[in-house]
C-alpha cells in the first residue's frame, strides 16, 4: 500500500488528531486561540483548572496541561518528562513553551549583573545564589520568547543584589553594558521546579537520576519571576536573531478505515538540524560527569511523519515470545519500525527497519510524508543516548 499522500492527509486532519491530545508532547499551535502563546504561567493556570492548552488545527481540542506540569503533595508543579528517541537512542524532553500558529520566535535583550568585567564574577546573593537577570519582555507580551540575546551589566559590588530591578534603571545609571552570548532561560512561576520524580523511564530502567534544570530568577520592571537556565548551546540563531527550529517527528498512519491518527505507542523522533539539512548531532560531554550536552534542542517544529501500512511501534507486553540473547528490550520500547512483522522474527532487532533517527526518517519517508505542523514548542532535551543531560 503506498504512503498517504500529504493532501489525504491534510484532509484529515480536522477531527484525526484529536487523540493527541492525551499523548503528543506537547508543542504549541498555529491556529489562533485566545493564547497565542503558553507559557508556563499559562500552563500552570490551565493546569488549576483541569483544563487544556494549545487547541487548534492539529489537536482539535488542545491537549491537557497536566501532560506538561504535575502538582506534587507539597503543593509545587513539577514539569513532566517525555521519552523519544535521537540518533537512534532513547532520549527525553520536557516542554516550557507552546507556540500557535509562529513562523519565527525571536531573540529578545537580557542583562547578566556583574560585580567584575569577567563575566564569571556574577553578583550574587550572600547564599550564593546568582543575582537575577534584568529582561524587558515578559510572559504576558505576545513578543515573549525564552532566548535572550543576553549584555553584561557591570554593576560592581553591591551590598543590595536586588538594586537594579529593570534595564531602564541600568540606563539612567550608565551601567557599563557589553555584548554576552544568548541563553535559552524559560521563565517559570516561582512553585514550577524541575521534572517530576518518578516519571521518566530512565529511573527504573537505566538506573540513574535526571539532572535538574537549574533555576534562577528575573527582574522585568520591578517584578521578580523564576525562570529555568537551559544554557548557552542549546539553541541556534540568524544575524536578524529569529531562532531556527528543528524537526520533532509524530509518527501517524492510517487506520483499516482510512481514518489517520498517531502510531499507537510510537515515540516521537528528534530532529538535529534543519530538514534535510543533512547536519550531524552537535554534542558536547560533560568532563565531570561524563554525560552529554546536546548543542541543540530547545526549540522545535513539530512534523507529522506519515506511516506506510504494515510500521509500527514496538511493545514487549504485545510480544512475549521476543526475548534475544544480550538485548535489552526496553532499548527497543516504543521504536518504530517500517515493518512490524520483524518484531516477531529470529533476526530482531538487526532485522528491523528503525525509524528512530531524524537521517532514517528523511531517507525512508521522503519529504511527501513529513508534514509541518502548525505546532511550535520550547522542549529541551533532559535525556540523550541514554544518559542524562549535563547543563
Amino acid at each position: 500500500m503506498p504512503f498517504a499522500t500529504s493532501a489525504a492527509v491534510r484532509r484529515l486532519l480536522p477531527g484525526a488528531f484529536l487523540i493527541l491530545t492525551v499523548t503528543t508532547l506537547g508543542c504549541g499551535e498555529r491556529h489562533h486561540v485566545a493564547h497565542a502563546v503558553w507559557t508556563l504561567f499559562d500552563i500552570q493556570a490551565a493546569l488549576q483548572k483541569g483544563g487544556n492548552v494549545a487547541a487548534g488545527p492539529t489537536l482539535g481540542a488542545g491537549m491537557p496541561a497536566s501532560a506538561i506540569l504535575t502538582t506534587q503533595p507539597d503543593g509545587t508543579d513539577t514539569l513532566n518528562v517525555v521519552p523519544t528517541f535521537a540518533e537512534g537512542a532513547p532520549a527525553a524532553f520536557v516542554t516550557t513553551e507552546l507556540w500557535i500558529d509562529y513562523d519565527q520566535v525571536w531573540l529578545e535583550p537580557g542583562y547578566v549583573q556583574l560585580d567584575s568585567a569577567n563575566p564569571v564574577h556574577r553578583l550574587a546573593y550572600p547564599d550564593g545564589r546568582n543575582s537575577p537577570l534584568i529582561i524587558d519582555v515578559g510572559p504576558d507580551s505576545t513578543f515573549y520568547s525564552p532566548f535572550w540575546q543576553l549584555s553584561t551589566a557591570l554593576v560592581g559590588p553591591q551590598s543590595d543584589v536586588d538594586h537594579y530591578r529593570s534595564s531602564r534603571a541600568l540606563r539612567d545609571a550608565g551601567v557599563p553594558i557589553a555584548p554576552f552570548v544568548p541563553h535559552a532561560c524559560p521563565l517559570r512561576p516561582p512553585n514550577v521546579l524541575g521534572a517530576s520524580p518518578g516519571q521518566h523511564p530512565v529511573e527504573p530502567t537505566w538506573k540513574t537520576e535526571l539532572d535538574d534544570l537549574p533555576a534562577g530568577d528575573a527582574w522585568l520592571n520591578g517584578e521578580k519571576l523564576g525562570l529555568f537556565d537551559l544554557g548557552p548551546n542549546v539553541f541556534s540563531a540568524d544575524a536578524n536573531g529569529v531562532v531556527e527550529a528543528l524537526p520533532f517527528f509524530i509518527f501517524v498512519a492510517a487506520d483499516a478505515t482510512g481514518a489517520v491518527g498517531p502510531c499507537p505507542m510510537a515515540w516521537r523522533v528528534a530532529g538535529v538540524g534543519p530538514l534535510f539539512s543533512g547536519r550531524a548531532a552537535d554534542v558536547g560531554v560533560d568532563a565531570a560527569t561524563g554525560w552529554p550536552q546536546p548543542h541543540f534542542g530547545a526549540f522545535w517544529r513539530v512534523y507529522l511523519a506519515v506511516l506506510p501500512a504494515g510500521a509500527g511501534a514496538f511493545a514487549a507486553a504485545d510480544h512475549p515470545a521476543t526475548n534475544p540473547a544480550g538485548v535489552d528490550l526496553l532499548d527497543y520500547q516504543g521504536r518504530v519500525a517500517l515493518d512490524a512483522k520483524c518484531f516477531d522474527q529470529p533476526d530482531f532487532p538487526t532485522g528491523c527497519t528503525w525509524l528512530d533517527s531524524q537521517a532514517r526518517i528523511e531517507a525512508i519517508l521522503g519529504a511527501r510524508n513529513l508534514l509541518a505542523t502548525e505546532i511550535t514548542g520550547t522542549c529541551p532535551l533532559v535525556f540523550y543516548n541514554k544518559k542524562p543531560v549535563k547543563r
